[in-house]
């Protein structure tokens, strides 16, 4: 019951932050920004160092790309099993 209620926890963290931060980003009108779907944006850099925001385990890897709508994450790992925040 505990690593439950610690899955939502996270869940719930990750949710935040994830809403704080796309709140925050740009609109790509397109999947890689761009109509060649390169992701190259020369006029955009990254700062470093990169981090990890949050961590939630699952039964299995992923192999799909999160989605983040209406505010939650969702995502599905490779046993099928489905998890939103």
């Amino acid at each position: 019951m505990r690593t439950l209620k610690t899955n939502i926890i996270l869940l719930i963290v990750l949710n935040l932050i994830l809403a704080l931060t796309a709140s925050a980003g740009e609109k790509w009108l397109q999947f890689k920004y761009d109509s060649g779907h390169s992701g190259n944006v020369p006029d955009r850099s990254v700062t470093t160092p990169l981090g990890l925001i949050g961590a939630v385990p699952l039964t299995d890897a992923i192999f799909t790309a999160p989605v983040l709508a209406d505010g939650r994450v969702y995502v599905v790992d490779g046993s099928g099993v489905a998890r939103a925040g």
